[in-house]
């Protein structure tokens, strides 16, 4: 999934830079992005409603038309990601009323602004609920609702999408565990962990979850009782 970034900021060449170490920055992290510039609020302003809604992350500079931006997107998207690129500490409060993640004087070293931009970034994929896995080989980006159920077995770990399709990655299931949201993905036996969002019908008498795609997944014994626990306000959930 990529992020969606604008950068706002009056100098051209200074936009450009931005541009060009924001890309840079995320390409090296493997994050997919779509960066648009803008020299001017007016066109922001213009198109405001659809860019803060579909906008992940806004780099701008650090000035009155910059602060009425951030405070403009901030009331259409709570969720929005600020970062403020100053030339110095003037009027540096007038930046906090749109709570910014980080504000960037232009003269630092450029791994403060490279810090800044990994760590919006990162918290947008954790705010758009997404599983990522990186290995020297792999990189894979899924949205939690295509999980069906992760499923172990030997030293690997199958992830089944809710299309039918399936991803392999090196991975212990305990270590994944800790690492997925526990209100979504719950454990049912030590090689299944369950979307309890697609959880249809539970069979009490052979302990068997049967999920909306028609899929059969057993629950063991010892995890029963907790199990019946977690997801007891599925309200969704038939219980035979």
């Amino acid at each position: 999934m990529k992020i969606n970034i604008i950068i706002y900021h009056k100098d051209n060449s200074l936009a450009d830079e931005l541009q060009r170490f924001t890309a840079s920055v995320l390409f090296n992290a493997n994050f997919s992005a779509t960066i648009k510039t803008y020299l001017y609020a007016e066109q922001i302003k213009i198109g405001m409603l659809e860019i803060g809604k579909n906008t992940d992350i806004l780099i701008a500079q650090a000035d009155d038309e910059g602060y009425g931006l951030g405070n403009a997107l901030r009331s259409i998207n709570s969720s929005f990601v600020i970062l403020y690129i100053a030339e110095d500490l003037k009027n540096v409060l007038s930046a906090f009323r749109s709570m910014p993640m980080a504000y960037v004087l232009r003269s630092d070293e450029k791994k403060s602004l490279a810090l800044a931009i990994l760590r919006a970034s990162q918290w947008v994929m954790r705010t758009k609920k997404i599983f990522q896995y990186e290995s020297r080989t792999q990189l894979l980006q899924i949205t939690y609702n295509e999980i069906l159920y992760f499923e172990s077995e030997y030293r690997v770990v199958h992830i089944h999408k809710l299309n039918g399709s399936r991803e392999t990655i090196n991975y212990k299931l305990d270590d994944l565990q800790k690492d997925v949201p526990a209100d979504t993905f719950c454990r049912c036996h030590k090689s299944y962990l369950v979307n309890r969002n697609y959880i249809k019908k539970i069979n009490k008498s052979d302990k068997t979850i049967e999920l909306q795609t028609g899929v059969t997944i057993y629950i063991s014994k010892a995890m029963y009782p907790g199990f019946l626990r977690l997801i007891s306000g599925g309200e969704w959930i038939e219980f035979v």
